[in-house]
């Protein structure tokens, strides 16, 4: 399991919480839900689309979607230092510096595995 599966485990075990307590509506499949390396523009090491596969089923803007699911993604998880959104209702997640090492010094990061080259905020992917 490389980072981005393990994040998408995490937003899929959140959500199916929620569409649980019945504060979120979910599509019969949830295979369109994406972690990724974002755009080098964003100051971030993961995003995820889940606030636009959401939204239909919700009847809300990807944009309201990703604002709820910010703090819930956040409060779970002590190794992300900030959370944002992008238009059109992208979630961006920049970890811990720290954070990032131990990741990989888990197994988590087997097939890919984002740090910081250094502060022009470039990446190296490294193969595990």
């Amino acid at each position: 399991m490389n980072i981005f599966d393990l994040y998408l485990d995490k937003i899929i075990i959140l959500i199916k919480k929620l569409n649980k307590d019945g504060s979120l509506e979910i599509p019969e499949s949830l295979k369109g839900i994406n972690v990724d390396i974002p755009p080098s523009n964003f100051d971030c090491d993961i995003s995820t689309n889940v606030a636009m596969v959401l939204s239909k089923a919700n009847k809300k803007s990807p944009i309201d979607i990703a604002n709820t699911l910010i703090d819930l993604i956040k409060n779970e998880d002590e190794k992300i230092e900030t959370i944002s959104v992008a238009k059109p209702g992208f979630i961006n997640i920049k970890f811990k510096q720290m954070d990032i090492l131990e990741l990989s010094s888990t197994g988590h990061c087997r097939a890919k595995c984002i740090f910081k080259k250094d502060s022009r905020e470039e990446y190296w992917v490294v193969p595990w």
